[in-house]
């Protein structure tokens, strides 16, 4: 136990290192070599915009709103209360840590860079707020990831955990995707929300895994069922916003 604990710490280090590092080498980049960022950003957002179809368009327009406030805010209030009747009340400050500490991250970035959207041509719907870094990366990256974490930690079948974790990559691979081919975005905007996001996951998880430790926190496993339905009833809600709204 002991020697899995230390080794899970190194590679939190790690992990916390790499991330510090790649937001520095993006704010270098950003400062130094603009004209090359920005080149790469326009090049992948007109290549995007010139494989647009109407299909593909309602596609990547329901599957951002898995990352709208509005879908978010009821998911998380859904998952408060079901982590409180399940007895799970240290993972409620997991994910209200990993949501504020991003958000609020997320939203100084904004304020710091200014960054505008890209052309109004390329938007396929209508955004204005600041664009560097993407909240809608940010957030994919907390929420699911934060669900990818907490049935990882509350699962003990191998199988499980790994269909999560892939799944998890899968969902905020097509959250990214979806506010590149809606032209809300560039790029380098989705990444950066991704390290935001993974940095405020990284460092609630460790806050977290030191409470369990030091109050000796026995994990219960948490049902699938739950879980399963908490995602079903933000698709249905994505559903209702798309095709009845």
């Amino acid at each position: 136990m002991i020697s899995k604990y230390l080794l899970y710490n190194k590679h939190m280090r790690l992990l916390r290192i790499f991330l510090i590092a790649s937001l520095l080498l993006g704010v270098i980049g950003y400062a130094v070599a603009p004209g090359f960022l920005i080149a790469t950003d326009h090049t992948i957002a007109f290549a995007l915009f010139s494989v647009r179809t109407p299909l593909l368009l309602k596609f990547f327009s329901a599957i951002t709103l898995l990352g709208s406030a509005e879908v978010l805010a009821i998911a998380v209030l859904f998952l408060t209360l079901l982590l409180w009747n399940r007895k799970q009340k240290h993972f409620i400050l997991t994910l209200w840590l990993t949501l504020f500490t991003g958000e609020t991250a997320m939203l100084l970035g904004k304020i710091l860079f200014r960054r505008v959207r890209p052309e109004i041509l390329l938007q396929a719907t209508a955004e204005t707020t600041y664009s560097f870094p993407s909240g809608h990366a940010t957030t994919a990256v907390a929420f699911f990831g934060f669900l990818a974490y907490l049935l990882i930690r509350t699962q003990k079948n191998r199988s499980v955990k790994i269909h999560v974790f892939v799944l998890a990559i899968l969902v905020i691979t097509l959250l990214d995707l979806s506010r590149l081919y809606l032209g809300v975005h560039y790029l380098s905007d989705v990444l950066a929300g991704n390290l935001v996001g993974l940095a405020a996951l990284l460092f609630s998880i460790s806050v977290t895994e030191r409470l369990i430790r030091k109050k000796n926190i026995l994990l219960s496993t948490l049902p699938l069922f739950d879980i399963v339905v908490l995602l079903l009833a933000e698709l249905f809600l994505v559903f209702l916003l798309v095709f009845v709204s």
